[in-house]
């Protein structure tokens, strides 16, 4: 899909944390997934953050998504 690229795979306490931004209108938008599990439940992080660079982008939605991991934990998924 066009301007949708992912990265490594980085691990948080257990979960795995996708960072998915998108590029829209120029800039690149704050978009992850957070699973876990061999059922691999997920947690969609989108935020309203734009960056004119994507590992900007990348960065932000890495540092987010560790910061729900470290105060929701589990709790994410419902």
């Amino acid at each position: 899909v066009t301007g949708v690229q992912t990265c490594a795979l980085p691990i948080c306490k257990g979960f795995t944390i996708v960072p998915t931004p998108r590029q829209q209108g120029g800039q690149w938008t704050v978009e992850g997934i957070i699973r876990k599990g061999e059922a691999a439940r997920e947690h969609r992080l989108i935020r309203a953050d734009l960056f004119a660079e994507r590992d900007d982008a990348v960065a932000v939605i890495l540092s987010k998504a560790r910061r729900t991991i470290d105060e929701q934990g589990e709790r994410i998924f419902g």
